[in-house]
């Protein structure tokens, strides 16, 4: 018992230095590791967020023009591309609805008429462009929206709904 407590030998001072370095790059490379993933995790988040609030803005406008009257659509003719649609809700008392996109801030606006006073309501952000093209047989109206994403590069993100333009 006595010869295994003479065996004093330990770790060299270089040893340990070694040790410490080895173990300083594994928990370095594993919180980069951590933060990068915490990072993407992040922004794919955003990205699906602005992603659904721009289809649920999709399917409002869908279903309001839907709604619309027809004949109060206002088209040009030989035109088939509009940046903003103004139309008629078949309510008492009769309101006009125009969506647009307000570029300095990014957001889709929906702006309602009733009784000549306009209340304004974004109801998405995040959008690049937002576009309303007519059929050539003005029957239809398709609702584009693409999305800004993050650092100001664009990602295209098209959300379409084909409508039938006035009553079903």
């Amino acid at each position: 018992m006595r010869a295994f407590w003479k065996d004093e030998r330990g770790f060299t001072i270089a040893e340990l230095l070694v040790t410490i370095a080895v173990m300083g790059m594994v928990l370095t490379s594993i919180v980069i590791f951590q933060a990068t993933g915490a990072k993407l995790f992040r922004m794919n988040e955003t990205a699906t967020e602005t992603q659904q609030n721009l289809r649920a803005a999709t399917e409002r406008m869908a279903r309001e023009i839907r709604q619309g009257q027809g004949g109060t659509f206002s088209f040009s003719p030989g035109v088939f591309t509009y940046s903003s649609l103004r139309f008629g809700l078949p309510t008492s008392p009769a309101k006009t609805v125009q969506y647009r996109l307000e570029a300095t801030t990014g957001e889709i606006v929906r702006d309602e008429t009733v009784n000549s006073a306009t209340t304004t309501k974004p109801i998405a952000a995040g959008v690049k462009a937002l576009t309303f093209t007519l059929s050539a047989d003005r029957s239809r109206v398709t609702v584009t929206v693409t999305s800004l994403t993050r650092n100001e590069t664009t990602q295209t993100m098209v959300s379409e709904s084909y409508i039938r333009v006035g009553p079903q």
